[in-house]
């Protein structure tokens, strides 16, 4: 191959080349001139869904804190309710105890057999 034909070969591809990229620069630009035009477009709608997710926040924590509030008082109820049952069941285990013992030691007594 010559020289000449080779450098010919060169320069063409270089110019193919620059040509493409200047190409690609240019709709680079078209598609960031467009995302520019759609982010100040949808910014009003994000800062109002940011408002809008403030305000949610928000009044979930204010139903939270009522709810609390009104379940608090049933809570003690509740607490005290258990244990008036806690003592209600000790209470019937020590006099099935109580009867257990007395049933094994009433035959002794009356000189009868246990069931």
């Amino acid at each position: 191959m010559d020289t000449p034909n080779v450098v010919g070969l060169v320069y063409q591809a270089l110019g193919m080349s620059t040509s493409m990229a200047k190409s690609s620069l240019q709709h680079l630009d078209k598609d960031l001139e467009m995302i520019g035009k759609i982010y100040e477009q949808i910014l009003p709608d994000m800062e109002m869904i940011k408002k809008r997710i403030k305000q949610t926040q928000q009044a979930i924590g204010q139903i939270a804190e009522e709810n609390c509030e009104q379940i608090e008082p049933d809570m003690e109820i509740i607490e005290e309710n258990m244990n008036q049952t806690k003592q209600a069941l000790i209470s019937v285990l020590e006099t099935l105890e109580q009867n257990h013992y007395n049933t094994i030691a009433a035959p002794e007594k009356t000189g009868t057999s246990a069931p």
